[in-house]
């Protein structure tokens, strides 16, 4: 598992290299900027049925081709509805003449194919597969490398329109891979059966939980596309990935602790507070270096990918103060969901996410990338504050509960 995380990553890396350097910054740009307002809506393609699938069958093996067929056809509504949504809101945000040649193929190689790659996995997941469900994923980016390698053909036309037609055939090449895995190993009897209309409610909890995290990280690339030229967006959207890469390492600690958090969190928010102070000190020193390891990284990656991203090296600085905020509210929000308020956790990730877009709707007509960057920084710190004050809160409250006993 872990080493496929490894391909993983090399996959992604040589990608996203290969990929800047030949679409160079205005592509870039029109190519992310899409692509934000799709990331963000994706989380609710599956509409949690693969949390709800996992969650099942782990529990039952032979409740399998039942919740299987639940899951595919909520994934095929669920994509319909945001292929509309995502429509709907891109004619309000981004430039109309990418509509068609660059949203829409984004879109339908996300919602039908990534995320059925993805529902296979939980397949396998649910049934304690894990190396299929691995190899599942790394064809995701095993698909978007020989696509990414084919538009370096000559002939092929460098464009965002180019690779969002790429993009779409990689989606659904991985979805398509996925569903045949699922069909040859695991021999499920149905493929679309009625979805569980009861339980749209706790989908929708899982779908949150997940968008939450990353939509104000996402869509502050479509708005910066309504406002700038996609040069520079491209180049914003370089530097917020190099910030991103950078972020991986502290990512595997998060993924190493999280289960301990649910051990001490169950005997109580201040356990769970205590266990978090052992690792605290060590995050904040790794995301300080980090992020002084992205700034420096960032000419040396353009000169990797060209001199297009005129600025790379001064946003890369400006977004850096984010790997350290990532830690506080990342560690805030793991004491939370460890200690059962996962629900108060999305709902200030849910707050957060409007609050992105309402600064981000006022500073950047004013500031363009600047009001991003802003919009960034303080996203994140009032997220940490108020997950770390409510994780404060609820422990004063226990305390509070059991001086009364």
């Amino acid at each position: 598992m872990l080493s496929g995380l490894w391909v993983r990553f090399v996959f992604q890396f040589v990608t996203f290299l290969l990929l800047a350097r030949v679409l160079k910054a205005e592509n870039y740009g029109l190519f992310a900027g899409s692509l934000g307002l799709v990331a963000s809506l994706a989380p609710f393609a599956l509409w949690g049925s693969g949390h709800i699938l996992v969650q099942e069958v782990a529990r039952d093996p032979q409740k399998f081709s039942r919740f299987w067929g639940h899951a595919t056809t909520t994934a095929v509504l669920s994509g319909l509805l945001l292929l509309a949504i995502a429509t709907f809101l891109g004619w309000w945000i981004l430039p109309h003449h990418v509509i068609g040649s660059v949203l829409l193929p984004l879109a339908i190689g996300e919602f039908f194919g990534n995320r059925g790659a993805e529902l296979a996995g939980r397949a396998f997941q649910a049934h304690r597969q894990l190396s299929v469900t691995s190899r599942l994923y790394m064809a995701i980016a095993g698909y978007r490398f020989l696509a990414v390698m084919f538009l370096l053909f000559p002939g092929v036309l460098k464009t965002a329109q180019s690779w969002a037609l790429l993009y779409l055939l990689a989606g659904l090449s991985s979805g398509i891979t996925g569903m045949l895995t699922v069909w040859i190993k695991l021999r499920p009897q149905r493929f679309l059966d009625a979805p569980l209309w009861n339980r749209w409610g706790e989908g929708l909890y899982f779908s949150i939980g997940q968008a939450s995290h990353g939509a104000y990280s996402e869509l502050d690339k479509s708005l910066l596309l309504h406002w700038v030229s996609p040069a520079v967006v491209g180049t914003y959207a370089v530097a917020q990935r190099l910030i991103g890469i950078a972020f991986l390492p502290l990512q595997a600690l998060f993924s190493a602790t999280y289960p301990e958090f649910f051990h001490h969190g169950g005997r109580g928010v201040r356990h769970a507070i205590r266990y978090a102070r052992r690792w605290l000190p060590l995050m904040t020193v790794l995301a300080v270096l980090l992020g002084i390891g992205a700034v420096v990284g960032a000419p040396v990656l353009l000169h990797l990918i060209g001199k297009d991203y005129t600025g790379l090296v001064i946003v890369t600085l400006g977004l850096s103060p984010l790997l350290l905020l990532r830690v506080l509210h990342f560690v805030a929000g793991d004491i939370l969901t460890g200690s059962g308020y996962q629900r108060i956790r999305s709902l200030i990730q849910v707050l957060a996410v409007a609050l992105s877009v309402g600064l981000n709707v006022l500073l950047i007509p004013v500031w363009g990338w600047k009001g991003a960057v802003v919009t960034a920084l303080v996203t994140n710190a009032l997220l940490g504050v108020f997950l770390w004050g409510t994780a404060l809160w609820k422990q004063r409250a226990e305390m509070w509960a059991s001086s009364q006993d």
